[in-house]
């Protein structure tokens, strides 16, 4: 516990409040802006697989949720796929949902995963809730271990780039991108590629300067404000944003949102 924040009661009840992409994402946004903001992170997962020409056979999807990223792997056609949650309500859905899925209730800040090294471990929007510091470290060596040498961690992270920050609440963690490379190094794994998961559809994580971070968060507040409940502004404001991040995400170093890093595993010999 960190702050008062307690990861698997937290979780337990964000999913039992909203067991879909609202639930996973923003909470706070209609489920149809959601769903646009998950199909511009579908695409940006396709692209740096492709560019770095990573096709795994064997998938361990870390912090399963809902199914959103198993079902993207399934799509793949991945030949075995295995996922870990740390929340009872997430595994046994997803017992019902995906049978052929090997499944297991894991705290990865604390404990061993229980299948054979896979060529590829996804956390997508996972490692920035393990706050505490020591938890974080534990959790990198725990997916390590989980894949097999030369393998590929991918993860979907509140990556800080630029001098000003976001700073989170107590549920979650933004690490500037010399902390993950030296987290990544002790664990066993090298950073190849980093770039933006989305840009516009999310919150803002980091900016050249603090005016502008704070410019960006205005700017999501009202998209916020804008939306509100109403699904049909969701559907109508989402899809004119995810064709901006498009055009973003093909011109953007890093963007100001979160990132997807791709690490490799190296030798442990």
């Amino acid at each position: 516990m960190t702050n008062g924040y307690e990861p698997q009661p937290y979780w337990e009840d964000t999913l039992a409040a909203g067991f879909d992409e609202s639930g996973a994402a923003h909470p706070n946004l209609p489920l149809s802006f959601n769903r646009f903001l998950y199909r511009s992170v579908r695409a940006s997962t396709d692209a740096i697989l492709r560019a770095n020409r990573v096709d795994p056979h064997e998938v361990l999807d870390v912090g399963v949720g809902t199914g959103i990223w198993l079902d993207f792997w399934r799509a793949r056609r991945v030949k075995r796929l295995a996922g870990v949650d740390l929340t009872e309500i997430a595994i046994s859905r997803a017992r019902l949902r995906y049978p052929d899925v090997e499944l297991e209730q894991v705290d990865v800040g604390s404990g061993s995963i229980p299948f054979a090294p896979v060529d590829l471990v996804s956390a997508m929007n996972v490692l920035l809730h393990v706050v505490d510091p020591d938890a974080f470290t534990r959790a990198l060596r725990t997916l390590r271990a989980a894949v097999r040498d030369g393998g590929w961690l991918l993860a979907m992270e509140p990556v800080a780039v630029r001098a000003a920050r976001l700073q989170p609440g107590a549920s979650a963690a933004v690490r500037t991108l010399d902390e993950w490379r030296a987290e990544l190094g002790a664990a066993g794994f090298e950073l190849v590629d980093l770039r933006p998961a989305t840009c516009v559809l999310a919150n803002p994580v980091d900016a050249r300067t603090q005016w502008q971070l704070d410019a960006l968060n205005a700017l999501w507040f009202g998209v916020g404000r804008i939306v509100g409940p109403s699904e049909r502004r969701g559907a109508l404001v989402g899809s004119a944003l995810y064709a901006v991040d498009h055009v973003c995400k093909r011109v953007a170093r890093v963007g100001p949102s979160g990132k997807l890093l791709l690490a490799r595993a190296t030798s442990r010999k």
